[in-house]
């Protein structure tokens, strides 16, 4: 499909691209959680857009954990900030995730009734939430899920909102404590299946670890009910028989003569850990791949680690630290890139540390173009 695109742009062969719909839209069926996933269940359809048809429905997060089509009676819930929830949802929106229970354990969770009849939602579902927090800086979360008839939870879509940017994301404000704010966002674009027997689920919390650095105040913040202003908006698809692309399978991996994979676990791959000292109140991710080749007579090696850690008593001194290396071997000699970079917080600033160093044959190059380290240091303020 690129090369029918690149073709009709760049030499200027008609392969009939431009006859095909604007948009070819890939539909999930809906799967269950599932963090290993190779292949994500679904189907293509040709759409223009916006998609005609398409129909928003609300929902509103009521008393009881309940999530309804109007609101219910009016009322307060409460949240204790735990900074170190969420790493179930992953280091970046859009990875395959496993159960959400975990996450979901420190956040506010609304579900609807069962569902009864199969729809399909397509788009940047809208949140509205109305809150207010006793700090002046808070992160709010929501995630879209989907629970399953045997009560594990999969992560639809999703979106942070930083309580200072809640008006503009250049000129950052500080919460007043205990002032009521309407927030509004749009959650990444989805597409999903909600099928019989399955509930939505809208979930709201105030962390995101490791994918967000923690804010450093703790904290309680409060989600009000019951209003038109806490609600969640799904697009959904109209039923229709819809023309689908007939695209050709992937084509095989090119398998090259001068080259050979030598083994390793490549990012998405290696190794990643979730700790909780339960006497420090410290929670830790790490993530650590490697991978290593021969081409053209030369082994080549690269390695990275990842390291995340915070503390749910004190959230400000949480920190990141990390270290990728590129090495290549040959004719007797072998060379080396690392850089290192080191984060650590307090309540108002970032302090971070970069280095990078180049050595030959295992020690510190001296080339006279090539400083053999280089190292900076500065300081962030926290807004």
């Amino acid at each position: 499909e690129a090369v029918r695109w690149w073709d009709y742009w760049l030499k200027g062969r008609n392969m009939g691209i431009m006859k095909d719909p604007p948009l070819a839209l890939f539909i999930r069926e809906g799967q269950g959680p599932d963090v290993a996933l190779k292949t994500t269940p679904g189907h293509w359809v040709f759409e223009e857009w916006p998609i005609k048809g398409t129909t928003w429905k609300q929902f509103f997060p009521s008393e009881y954990r309940r999530l309804q089509n109007r609101p219910g009676k009016p009322g307060v819930k409460s949240l204790r900030y735990v900074p170190s929830f969420g790493v179930q949802t992953g280091l970046w929106w859009g990875e395959p995730t496993g159960d959400l229970r975990p996450d979901d354990a420190g956040a506010l969770v609304f579900d609807s009734p069962a569902v009864k009849k199969k729809f399909e939602i397509a788009g940047f579902p809208k949140v509205h939430l109305r809150v207010s927090a006793d700090a002046p800086l808070a992160h709010w979360v929501a995630r879209l899920e989907d629970v399953q008839p045997d009560g594990t939870v999969s992560l639809v879509t999703g979106m942070l909102l930083n309580g200072s940017q809640r008006t503009s994301r250049l000129k950052p404000e500080p919460l007043v404590p205990g002032e009521v704010y309407d927030l509004e966002f749009e959650m990444h674009f989805t597409t999903w299946t909600f099928k019989p027997l399955h509930c939505i689920r809208l979930a709201v919390s105030n962390s995101l670890f490791p994918m967000i650095w923690p804010t450093p105040y703790l904290m309680t913040t409060k989600l009000h009910l019951g209003v038109e202003n806490t609600r969640l908006e799904l697009p959904i698809l109209p039923q229709a028989n819809r023309k689908a692309p007939a695209f050709r399978p992937p084509e095989p991996r090119e398998i090259r003569t001068d080259a050979r994979e030598l083994g390793g676990a490549p990012w998405p791959q290696g190794l990643y850990e979730w700790k909780r000292d339960l006497w420090s109140t410290k929670t830790s991710v790490k993530w650590k791949g490697d991978s290593e080749y021969e081409i053209q007579g030369r082994r080549c090696q690269r390695r990275e680690r990842n390291y995340h850690e915070t503390n749910d008593q004190k959230p400000a001194e949480s920190r990141f630290s990390g270290e990728a290396a590129h090495q290549i071997k040959f004719e007797g000699r072998a060379l080396e890139i690392r850089s290192t970079i080191d984060v650590i917080s307090d309540k108002d600033n970032f302090y971070i540390t970069v280095v990078r160093y180049a050595f030959e044959n295992g020690a510190l190059s001296r080339y006279p173009r090539l400083k053999p380290w280089h190292l900076s240091k500065f300081k962030l303020r926290l807004t």
